[in-house]
């Protein structure tokens, strides 16, 4: 239970140094999408490469895998309405932007939701200075 408790927490950018940091993590990755999905080894690498780009977006960084199951549960019950159609891999890259952008929105109105965030201006890091936001009226980063 504490093992399940904790995979919940986990963050993306806890999640991205664990895969960076771990040598064989990789290959483990890259053996089990093959063994469950029956891909070619080719569609393997572009899989994994565009999971492992998705998962290192410096605006979901901060994101649990319980808020993205939570994302994907929604997702599953609006039957797909917002993820491309067809067939998944002839664009990995567009899937996996379509998804990562409306994680982002879903993320964004959760924050604002559970007040983690004040404003939806507030989701993602923008800049490496502060600034004045002329939607909020207020300085971010």
């Amino acid at each position: 239970m504490v093992y399940y408790n904790r995979a919940r927490t986990i963050t993306f950018g806890e999640m991205g140094n664990t895969v960076r940091s771990v040598p064989i993590m990789f290959g483990y990755i890259q053996k089990l999408v093959k063994d469950r999905l029956g891909l070619s080894w080719h569609l393997v690498g572009c899989f994994v490469e565009n999971v492992l780009d998705f998962i290192s977006d410096e605006d979901i960084r901060d994101a649990t895998v319980s808020e993205f199951a939570g994302f994907l549960k929604g997702l599953h019950e609006s039957a797909f309405e917002r993820v491309p159609g067809g067939n998944i891999f002839v664009n990995l890259y567009e899937f996996f932007r379509e998804v990562l952008e409306q994680f982002k929105k879903y993320l964004t109105n959760l924050w604002v939701e559970t007040k983690r965030i004040n404003f939806p201006c507030e989701f993602g890091k923008k800049s490496d200075s502060l600034f004045l936001c002329m939607e909020c009226h207020r300085e971010h980063l």
